[in-house]
């Protein structure tokens, strides 16, 4: 049974994801007030950054945001066509990519990308992907209405109404698997197809520092990011989150407002949940446990068997906390968004039968991970090499600047 709780803590907005009643992920959501993440702007190039590989783009009068030259991807220029180059008094358009934090600017992009409960779609060449959640025929099943709708053709190429192709590529998002959602999907693809048009065409013509596109609020945009299907309720003890969420459309998830005296954030230990996802001790059911540590270049997790009692045969002993380790290091991936090269010291065993169950196991919660995680291989010295696709900063960073 899985619940999401919106709560406030230390000024923001934390959507908290429950399954039976444990903490098992944590967004945080970016103060309503003063966000643009997502907003669309014709901006002008203001200052060339070479040594970093980067530019000053002024958003407005008083705004000025940075963009990575590598963050530059067909780019939409007003008063030239573009030659592979970004030079100093470029009208460009721009996307805000991350809010401006401290004394730092706005992080900006050039493929605009804009989501909704079913797709995300973005200005940049490609095909569909779908959401990894989704088996096999339930890809096939929506590629195949894609097809047949004629909103895609067999090479998986975006359409428009005269069915010429666009330079646009979209995600299915896990929403759009119950084939009770594919008008849905349709009615919202072709919104934000004509979106994306809208900003491509007009963005040519317009003045500087217009705004071609405002994002829905943040705490929208979170909640699109959850597979509706699998949640019993939203609870929040904010009224005017409670009234927000209420009147937004497509939100299937029903909303309760939480009232009482013992608050809500106290009922559901929050406080302490979060101090949890933060330790680099985790302890597991049978006594053993993992020690998590973060470097620059990699997370390090190490497997102990601590107060777990050793039976006659330690090899077997070893393996059954392994087997659980493996459980518990999935979760805490997902719990703390944890990416990047991963390498995972388990206790040794001198069973290769066992070795190969251990990775079987391993690569199975893999597939089960929305976030693309890849496990590598068993090195020589018996550590086990993982990758995790990086979305957004790790839990670790956010929970400790706000």
């Amino acid at each position: 049974m899985q619940k999401l709780l919106i709560v406030s803590h230390e000024k923001h907005l934390l959507c908290l994801e429950y399954t039976d009643k444990r903490l098992s992920g944590i967004r945080i959501i970016n103060d309503t007030s003063g966000s643009l993440l997502g907003n669309v702007y014709v901006g002008r190039v203001s200052k060339m950054m070479a040594n970093l590989q980067a530019c000053f783009v002024d958003i407005s009068r008083n705004l000025t945001g940075f963009l990575p030259l590598s963050n530059v991807f067909n780019p939409i220029l007003a008063n030239r066509v573009y030659d592979g180059t970004i030079k100093q008094g470029d009208v460009i358009v721009v996307q805000i990519e991350k809010d401006a934090v401290k004394t730092k600017q706005p992080v900006l992009k050039t493929n605009i990308s804009i989501s909704g409960l079913y797709v995300l779609m973005e200005t940049t060449e490609g095909s569909i992907g779908i959401s990894n959640k989704l088996d096999k025929k339930c890809k096939d099943d929506i590629l195949s209405y894609l097809v047949e709708n004629k909103m895609i053709n067999p090479d998986k190429k975006i359409l428009d109404g005269e069915e010429h192709n666009l330079p646009f590529s979209a995600i299915i998002r896990t929403n759009a698997g119950n084939p009770a959602n594919y008008e849905a999907l349709k009615s919202e693809w072709n919104y934000l197809k004509d979106t994306l048009k809208n900003i491509t065409e007009y963005g040519l013509h317009q003045s500087i520092f217009t705004c071609l596109y405002k994002a829905s609020e943040p705490i929208i945009e979170c909640l699109k990011n959850y597979y509706q299907e699998c949640y019993e309720e939203i609870i929040t003890d904010i009224p005017e989150i409670y009234e927000k969420l209420q009147n937004t459309e497509k939100l299937k998830i029903p909303v309760r407002l939480y009232r009482d005296e013992y608050t809500l954030k106290k009922l559901y230990n929050v406080e302490s949940e979060i101090e949890r996802a933060l330790q680099s001790r985790i302890w597991l059911k049978s006594g053993a446990y993992l020690i998590l540590e973060y470097t620059e270049a990699l997370t390090v997790i190490d497997v102990n068997s601590g107060k777990k009692q050793a039976s006659k045969d330690n090899q077997q002993n070893f393996f059954e906390i392994n087997m659980e380790a493996a459980h518990e290091i999935m979760f805490q991936l997902k719990l703390r968004n944890i990416s990047g090269m991963i390498l995972i010291d388990f206790i040794n065993m001198e069973n290769d039968a066992q070795y190969l169950e251990l990775m079987n196991l391993l690569r199975e919660l893999a597939k089960k991970d929305s976030v693309k995680t890849d496990v590598i291989d068993l090195t020589k010295l018996g550590l086990v090499e993982m990758t995790r696709k990086r979305i957004g900063r790790p839990i670790k960073e956010l929970l400790q600047t706000i």
